[in-house]
């Protein structure tokens, strides 16, 4: 991906990058602050155990979140949900079991 020309003449984003913001955009209507506030933690968490380790679980994820965020009251059914949304709308990858 190429960065955008910050000039007075810029008229539109590339299309991989414009087709992205358009899929983030569509992703996070209608969620509420709590909605996105988990699956931005997950996928971050997931994302970064999957770095480290070739792989990412919902445990691991809702131990590093009760950690960063204890009074945030996830439970590891909203963590498991969110990595099915995040699965779901390929801003993760299916890990094989």
């Amino acid at each position: 991906m190429s960065y955008v020309d910050n000039s007075a003449d810029f008229t539109s984003f590339p299309s991989d990058l414009d087709e992205t913001l358009d899929n983030i955009v569509t992703f996070t209507t209608g969620k509420g602050p709590r909605d996105l506030e988990l699956l931005a933690s997950v996928h971050f968490l997931a994302q970064r155990q999957q770095d480290l380790s070739d792989e990412y679980t919902a445990e691991y994820c809702h131990e590093k979140l009760t950690e960063l965020k204890p009074d945030a009251g996830f439970k590891i059914g909203d963590v498991e949900k969110a990595i099915e949304t995040l699965k779901d709308n390929k801003f993760l990858e299916s890990i094989e079991e």
